[in-house]
């Protein structure tokens, strides 16, 4: 491994952990050995935007499509960091020149649909059958939401009935895991298509955030009961639990959907999520379907 690449894999190390300035510093190591690999650019233009640094991150994604002009990869981050800016139709036209690349990749389709519903206005879907069953991508959540309750149910009674019961509190801590296994192995399969036999099918799904929540899962299910191991994963799950939730009472016109929404969620949000994707229709039940959807967090 050379320098510049030991620099990235030092980077990519940071990112993961959450030391961003750090990873930044890491992948201006990397680029100022090797100014020509578009990837530099792409992991510190991700790193930019999570530290708030949006024009940084858009410059860096400009040149990561300068540089491989056929890598969608770019387009996909060039959009993120407009979004960022609240640039939409600038974000718009990056997606959109990306699925010219790559007319199935995820991020690119899930991009452009966040850009298109900011620029018709568009906050939520205004009905159940929209929230529900009117797309594939509606009916996935609702899914995603019926196993998330699922899995509270199993966390509550753990922690309430299993008290009196060890083999029943085996059972609830087996099940929240094993549901939790089900929501990931699902959302991988949707996010990234068939699985396929491929390096480059089998590296997407590795940088993915959600194939480390279901290895933690997995691990957890077939194992002996420890309290501690529900929190990471029930953490996560009721930001999108609680999403999911507001979506549906606003959309039954429900003054509970706005008070959680705007006392609760707006409140909470932000610490979970990048910035850019919460102040978007986000929140709303339009994107947050899985642990990170973007490609914010996927670096290469």
């Amino acid at each position: 491994m050379d320098a510049a690449d030991e620099a990235k894999t030092r980077g990519n190390r940071f990112f993961q952990e959450g030391q961003y300035q750090q990873a930044i510093d890491a992948f201006t190591e990397a680029i100022s050995i090797d100014p020509s690999n578009a990837v530099y650019y792409s992991n510190r233009s991700g790193a930019y935007l999570k530290v708030n640094k949006a024009a940084l991150a858009v410059t860096d994604a400009r040149k990561v499509v300068e540089l491989r002009p056929d890598w969608p990869k770019g387009y996909s981050r060039l959009g993120t960091a407009l979004f960022y800016q609240k640039k939409y139709t600038e974000a718009k036209a990056a997606y959109e020149k990306g699925l010219t690349k790559d007319a199935t990749d995820a991020n690119l389709k899930d991009g452009l649909k966040n850009a298109s519903a900011a620029l018709s206005g568009v906050g939520a879907p205004q009905t159940l059958r929209q929230l529900c069953w009117e797309t594939t991508h509606a009916k996935f959540r609702t899914f995603q939401f019926a196993l998330r309750a699922l899995q509270i149910v199993s966390f509550v009674l753990y922690w309430t009935a299993g008290w009196g019961s060890p083999d029943f509190a085996a059972f609830c801590f087996a099940n929240f895991f094993k549901l939790a296994a089900i929501n990931y192995v699902s959302f991988l399969a949707y996010n990234h298509g068939t699985p396929k036999l491929t390096q480059a099918y089998a590296q997407r799904l590795v940088m993915d955030p959600a194939t480390q929540s279901l290895l933690f899962s997995l691990l957890f299910w077939f194992s002996t009961p420890y309290a501690l191991a529900l929190f990471p994963i029930l953490a996560n799950e009721l930001v999108h639990f609680a999403s999911f939730a507001g979506s549906l009472l606003l959309a039954v016109n429900s003054s509970l959907g706005s008070t959680l929404e705007t006392q609760v969620f707006d409140r909470v949000m932000p610490f979970v999520v990048v910035r850019h994707i919460f102040c978007s229709a986000s929140h709303r039940g339009m994107k947050l379907v899985g642990p990170s959807t973007l490609s914010l967090d996927v670096l290469y």
